[in-house]
């Protein structure tokens, strides 16, 4: 018979685990809150007053169309203003920028970032940390966002110049501000007047409760500020390229069931392409790049084709030249070692083109415009390198949407992401962006700008030479840009393997790192079109605040562990994955790798898994034990294989130690879970072990 007391008190045991697993959950899946709590002790949050208290001179956007619309500069504040765009509360700047803002400095304009609020919790979500001025990404949408400053006197002074594009039509107060924000940057550019960008939460959006089933909450879209992608918005994109001297159109995209204008240049009528694509011994991935190349590519301006083939056997030469036959394309056939900058330069220095194409031969192209968008994009003056979107082959996982330099090094954002299922951080993977490189897989640059640049260096023969030459571009003035209206497909690695197989090619990818920011160091870690405040090296959109499992200079540390492992502790209901057991690898050639790293995740069979603590152990050759704290992790992938088993949302674990921390040897890795409601122990030991050199 059941004891009625004995189950009483089991419950209220397990209703005690179930709320302290609730609550590591909540901590382990809203960053975003953790990262607040961070700033707001480091005092760098923004003032939390109300919107009239906030500025003292602050319009709305109604009021600001109607001086705009009526030429009334004197409804227009001589001095530094704000111009609040959407519903929610508006901050106060730190003092820092309070002060440079009311200052007499030569900056034009001014805008923050922002996230949305609650408002019946008062919880915030959503952060939108943009990027510093992008004029490309602005003729895409108008990513200043729900809060501008302008310099009153400067607006002033280019009211002169002003001719709107809906003058005498009607219009939304939107669209004038989106039109005369347009011309207003290119104002503060031709004279040399800056636009800042303030890394702080400058504004928080009204949004609803927040209802999420990803409990890592991800990037989530302030609609009412994320405008002017749509059809209403392409007077104004068309008006502003006018008034640069780039003539345009605009072309639609649809994705994920949202119309979207984007403005695109028509490129030069003379303005040939050049396309250079390293290669050898790839003769059937290069006959489908080459192929699809002349079938569908409607470029009129006309386009050659450059393969530069640094030693192919003799058989493939042969199949080479029959496709040359076909196609009739140069072949440059010059044995060499691999080294792609070096082949990128002979095909450039053969070319005739006013643009040179740089191809990868496992890249199949889509669409017949491809040419035509990029070209158009790299005749505007300011612009360096262009980039495509590149998905993986016959799907819709993303490769490439721009480089991002990251603290731990150039990366690639959204990798591996479905493309299909969602628009990612206010049109990442869908709208043309300023990035500051593009993958050499596909990049496409002015023959001009590659010379002013100095080409590719050949002291970086394979990895980070593209972004070497994107960052010499920016380095000269240039914005590179990736159009992810083009999308091509990327066979990745086809041609010369994955970076990240051996300890040479890892070593051989840190030291190329290492010149490229000897060639660069102002750059190193430092990207101006990604957010100081985002992750440094998740592939996705998070804030920058790191989970304890996350930081790398977290060590559990071994200790003697006094007990005995009892025969009945050893359970298979103990479910264990081991994924990593090894040395961690080094980010910087520099530097040490000095840690080992065991991650995985457990659980156990049929059993509420809020009710139990964990502990490995680690077992040496002579018998002793260790025991180790594991720093917990939250797991939704876990959760959605295993929808049956009972809170198993913490089941990851991750645990680093130090190299020196172990006496050299082989390690038998085992967990211990300790149920919380009853003296019963569990133990199991993996079938991987850890190495201690």
């Amino acid at each position: 018979m059941s004891n009625p007391i004995r189950n009483t008190i089991l419950q209220a045991q397990l209703n005690k685990c179930n709320k302290r697993y609730e609550k590591l959950v909540e901590s382990l899946t809203d960053p975003y809150s953790h990262f607040i709590r961070e700033m707001e002790e480091k005092g760098n949050a923004a003032g939390q007053v109300s919107g009239k208290k906030a500025w003292e001179w602050l319009l709305s956007a109604e009021s600001f169309a109607r001086a705009l619309e009526s030429g009334k500069r004197d409804a227009i504040p001589n001095k530094w203003f704000a111009l609040c765009l959407s519903e929610g509360e508006f901050l106060l700047p730190s003092k820092k920028w309070r002060k440079f803002l009311k200052s007499d400095s030569d900056a034009g304009m001014a805008y923050g970032d922002e996230d949305m609020k609650d408002t019946g919790s008062g919880a915030r979500y959503g952060a939108w940390f943009k990027p510093d001025y992008s004029p490309d990404t602005l003729l895409s949408f108008f990513y200043f966002g729900s809060l501008v400053f302008l310099n009153g006197r400067l607006v002033r002074q280019s009211l002169a110049a002003y001719d709107p594009v809906f003058s005498g039509k009607e219009a939304t107060p939107k669209q004038w501000i989106y039109d005369f924000i347009l011309f207003f940057t290119t104002f503060l550019e031709s004279n040399h007047k800056s636009i800042l960008h303030i890394p702080e939460i400058l504004f928080h959006g009204k949004g609803g409760e927040w209802e999420a089933e990803d409990p890592m909450k991800p990037e989530v879209v302030n609609e009412e500020a994320y405008w002017g992608y749509e059809p209403d918005y392409d007077w104004c994109k068309m008006a502003a390229l006018n008034r640069k001297g780039d003539f345009g159109y605009i072309k639609k995209i649809e994705h994920c069931g949202r119309l979207y204008h984007v403005s695109a240049q028509k490129p030069e009528p003379k303005g040939r392409v050049s396309v250079i694509i390293p290669s050898k011994d790839n003769v059937d991935v290069l006959s489908v790049c080459i192929t699809s190349i002349y079938k569908e590519t409607r470029y009129k301006p006309g386009v050659e084709v450059i393969v530069v083939d640094n030693g192919s056997n003799g058989a493939n030469r042969v199949k080479v030249e029959r496709l040359r036959e076909t196609y009739n394309f140069t072949y440059l056939y010059a044995p060499m070692e691999f080294n792609f900058s070096r082949m990128c330069n002979l095909g450039a220095s053969r070319a005739s083109g006013s643009y040179l194409l740089f191809l990868n031969d496992d890249v199949e192209i889509l669409q017949q415009d491809w040419l035509t968008v990029l070209a158009g994009q790299a005749r505007v003056k300011n612009v360096g390198a262009v980039g495509a979107k590149l998905l993986y082959p016959d799907s819709d996982l993303i490769q490439h949407v721009g480089v991002t330099n990251l603290p731990v090094g150039p990366a690639h954002k959204l990798l591996k992401e479905h493309d299909g299922e969602r628009d990612y951080y206010y049109g990442r993977n869908v709208l043309p962006y300023n990035v500051i490189g593009v993958t050499g897989a596909c990049l496409m640059v002015a023959k001009e700008k590659f010379l002013e640049a100095g080409g590719f260096t050949e002291d970086i023969p394979v990895s980070y030479n593209d972004v070497d030459l994107c960052f010499a571009l920016f380095e000269k003035g240039y914005q590179n840009v990736v159009r992810n209206d083009v999308v091509l497909y990327h066979h990745e690695s086809i041609s010369r393997g994955d970076d990240y197989i051996s300890d040479e090619k890892w070593d051989r990818l840190l030291t190329e790192k290492g010149v490229l920011y000897e060639r660069h160091p102002l750059l190193k870690g430092k990207d101006p079109y990604y957010n100081i405040n985002l992750a440094g090296y998740k592939h996705k959109y998070f804030c920058s605040y790191l989970y304890p499992y996350e930081k790398r200079d977290n060590f559990s540390v071994p200790r003697v562990y006094k007990e005995q492992i009892e025969p009945e502790w050893h359970n298979e209901c103990l479910t264990i994955t081991l994924e990593h057991v090894k040395t961690e690898r080094k980010l910087d050639i520099l530097e040490e790798e000095n840690a080992y790293l065991i991650e995985g995740w457990a659980y156990v069979l049929n059993m509420d898994n809020s009710r139990y603590d964990r502990t490995m152990l680690l077992q040496g050759e002579d018998g002793t034990l260790y025991e180790l704290d594991i720093f917990d992790r939250y797991r939704q992938d876990v959760v959605d294989i295993l929808p049956e088993q009972t809170n198993v949302g913490i089941s990851g674990f991750v645990c680093r130690i130090r190299k020196d921390a172990l006496p050299s040897g082989n390690y038998k890795v085992a967990l211990l879970y300790k149920d919380r409601c009853s003296r019963q122990r569990l133990y199991r030991e993996c079938p991987q072990g850890l190495v201690v050199e």
